[in-house]
């Protein structure tokens, strides 16, 4: 087992290391570039190739060869950051990333949503952040949809960035209303807030529950995201007779799933939720046990005063989304193989994966995908998960009385036992 695999492993998602302290030996082929740039994109190199849960189905001689012709006439490390970019994306994992120390800081502070809202490929609007730039324009909408950023089709990422980056204070969206009968531009104020959504649960018929768990990254909310969650759990269960629960992850696209898990954990219930696997090997077990989210024996998130539910064990309802992923996929899992469960709504994005994060230098980051998850029977997963029932979802109505998914969820849970 490789070290730092194990390290991330049994530690948790999001751990950063000091680039150059790996013990490789790989052969490192020259450039033009300056050393400072041909070593930072060396460093970068190494770390993808002992580490990348498909690293071993890769040609790096050739990667490296062309990875270098790349950053010819690159002088410092800024000028390398396209070229690990694209060598992140020869991986072929469809979830390691590169962020500039900008966008780095920014992640760890909790501003990780620029926007303030989430959208779909295809720019549909699927849910807007409280206090965020788009919730204080006041006319943009669950439902609409996003088709241009500043004058550039959502399918152009990096002519989007680059316009981001040039002017970082506003972006103007050109967005077409959820109706299709009108279109309009809305400028947004780019800035600082906290775009961590807090974690809610209310009734949604007598002796059945719904709790939201939105993605956590970073700020203020990582640190209280179990503990919210179980209090809402405990509000809740404690005035009402609750017998069925409905976990909504549909918009939960990520982020650290150790708080989420430890927060739910009164309701996915105790013991093993899951693992990791690389190179087809299990090699770190999720598992919830009196308020603590472990990996393998290390707590990797904790509710100080955890919750034991009035009803244990009850029947859970998940809601899914394309938009759910990567953690938010791993919190779907760990509900797999639960007894009384069933998820609704649509397929998740994806990437059911575990990212490790690399602080470089210069405080760059590359997350880099090191695992795969698999659920308590041992069933991996590394492509989009299918609900065990399909329900269209209509995010216009997503949260409101008229949300089907969460209505067909409530009717299933009204007919299993106990209730």
């Amino acid at each position: 087992m490789r070290r730092l695999k194990l390290a991330f492993l049994l530690l948790m998602v999001g751990m950063s290391l000091i680039a150059g302290g790996l013990p490789m030996q790989q052969a490192h082929a020259q450039s033009t570039a300056s050393k400072a740039a041909s070593d930072y994109l060396n460093q970068a190199l190494d770390f993808m190739q002992e580490n990348a849960v498909h690293a071993n189905t890769l040609d790096w001689k050739t990667l490296r060869a062309q990875a270098l012709e790349r950053i010819q006439n690159a002088q410092v490390p800024a000028d390398t950051y396209p070229t690990i970019t694209w060598a992140l994306q020869q991986l072929g994992d469809h979830h390691s990333f590169f962020l500039d120390p900008e966008a780095a800081k920014r992640n760890q502070q909790g501003y990780n949503n620029v926007f303030g809202l989430n959208m779909t490929d295809d720019g549909t609007i699927t849910d807007i952040i409280a206090g965020g730039p788009a919730d204080k324009a006041g006319n943009v909408r669950r439902g609409d949809i996003v088709q241009k950023i500043n004058g550039i089709v959502l399918k152009d990422q990096q002519a989007i960035n680059d316009s981001l980056r040039k002017n970082p204070s506003s972006a103007t969206l050109s967005i077409q209303q959820r109706d299709r009968h009108r279109s309009f531009d809305v400028t947004l104020k780019l800035g600082p807030y906290e775009s961590n959504k807090r974690p809610q649960a209310r009734l949604v018929k007598p002796g059945i529950a719904y709790i939201e768990l939105p993605a956590v990254m970073g700020g203020k909310m990582a640190e209280e995201y179990a503990t919210i969650v179980q209090q809402e759990i405990q509000d809740l269960d404690q005035n009402n007779d609750i017998r069925g629960w409905i976990v909504d992850l549909r918009n939960n696209n990520g982020g650290n799933c150790w708080p989420m898990l430890a927060g739910i954990g009164p309701v996915v219930g105790e013991g093993k939720l899951g693992s990791f696997f690389t190179q087809g090997q299990a090699v770190g077990t999720w598992t919830y046990s009196n308020g603590k989210a472990l990996s393998g024996d290390q707590v990797a998130a904790q509710v100080q005063h955890p919750y034991t539910l009035r009803h244990p064990l009850p029947p859970v309802a998940v809601l899914t989304s394309p938009i759910t992923a990567s953690s938010g996929e791993a919190v779907t899992i760990a509900f797999r193989g639960r007894p009384n469960t069933r998820s609704f709504g649509e397929p998740t994005y994806g990437v059911p994966t575990a990212n490790y994060a690399q602080t470089l230098s210069d405080g760059a980051q590359i997350y880099l995908t090191v695992a795969i998850d698999a659920d308590r029977t041992g069933k991996t997963y590394d492509s989009p998960i299918s609900p065990d029932q399909g329900v269209h979802i209509d995010w216009a109505t997503v949260y409101t009385q008229h949300d089907q998914v969460i209505k067909v969820a409530a009717q299933w849970l009204q007919h299993q036992p106990g209730r």
